[in-house]
């Protein structure tokens, strides 16, 4: 490598956290160094910090009777019927689920579990709440459409 320039090297498609990247610190006599990706992206300044993973990327489920939902995915609910509901099992703090209606047939579905709210329903198509655990307790931060919370 010491007589290619770094432009002709091959790229990387899946870099991985402990991958080495090439950094040119300036001050005074530009130095070369080495650093790893998490290294790196742990000195870049954000307004915003997330301790825990948010897998919105990931394939979602889709549930359509009483069950429990998944809190590494996000939850899709299809109700054909009234009267179900559905379990949110308890997170680790900081923890972040989000839950669409998907359709209904005139079904209501109503979310069980440890909430800081009283009551959280789904009833229409496009509701949707997005939850966080903080203190014990799932506490709604989003909702959308007609979602009913109480």
């Amino acid at each position: 490598m010491s007589n290619q320039k770094v432009s002709e090297l091959s790229s990387a498609s899946a870099p991985t956290a402990q991958d080495l990247v090439y950094l040119v610190q300036p001050a005074g006599s530009p130095t070369s160094r080495k650093i790893t990706l998490v290294d790196l992206f742990a000195a870049v300044p954000s307004k915003g910090v997330f301790t825990v993973g948010i897998n919105i990327g990931t394939s979602p489920e889709t549930i359509s009777s009483a069950d429990t939902a998944d809190l590494e995915k996000v939850t899709h609910v299809e109700a054909s019927n009234s009267g179900w509901s559905l379990i949110v099992p308890a997170g680790s703090e900081g923890d972040i689920k989000v839950i669409v209606m998907d359709s209904t047939g005139g079904g209501t579905v109503t979310l069980t579990g440890t909430f800081w709210n009283s009551s959280i329903a789904l009833a229409t198509a496009g509701a949707s709440v997005t939850l966080l655990f903080s203190g014990g307790k799932w506490v709604v931060i989003g909702q959308s459409g007609t979602a009913s919370v109480t």
